[in-house]
C-alpha cells in the first residue's frame, strides 16, 4: 500500500481504522515530507506514532531529508 498525499498522510492513516487489520502481510509505504506534514498541522512523529501504535515497524530508521519513502512492515512480518 503506497500513501502519497502531499502532507495529508496522517489524516489518511487516522481514517484507516479497522482497515489496518485487513491489510494482512502487506507493507505500507508512506511518502514522508516533514515540511508538508507541518504545513498541514501534523508531524513525522505523529505519522510514525500512528503506525507504530498498531504494531507496524519501519524497515529503516528515520531520515533527515526533505522527503523519503518510509516502508512499514506489518506486525507479523516484523517479528
Amino acid at each position: 500500500v503506497k500513501i502519497d498525499v502531499e502532507g495529508w498522510e496522517v489524516e489518511v492513516l487516522r481514517g484507516f481504522g479497522a482497515a489496518f487489520d485487513a491489510l494482512g502481510r502487506a507493507a505500507v509505504v508512506v511518502e514522508v515530507s516533514p515540511g508538508l506534514l507541518e504545513e498541514n498541522g501534523s508531524s513525522v512523529d505523529e505519522l510514525y506514532g500512528i503506525l507504530e501504535s498498531r504494531g507496524w515497524r519501519p524497515r529503516e530508521s528515520r531520515k533527515r531529508q526533505a522527503q523519503w519513502d518510509a516502508v512499514f512492515l506489518p506486525p507479523k512480518a516484523s517479528k
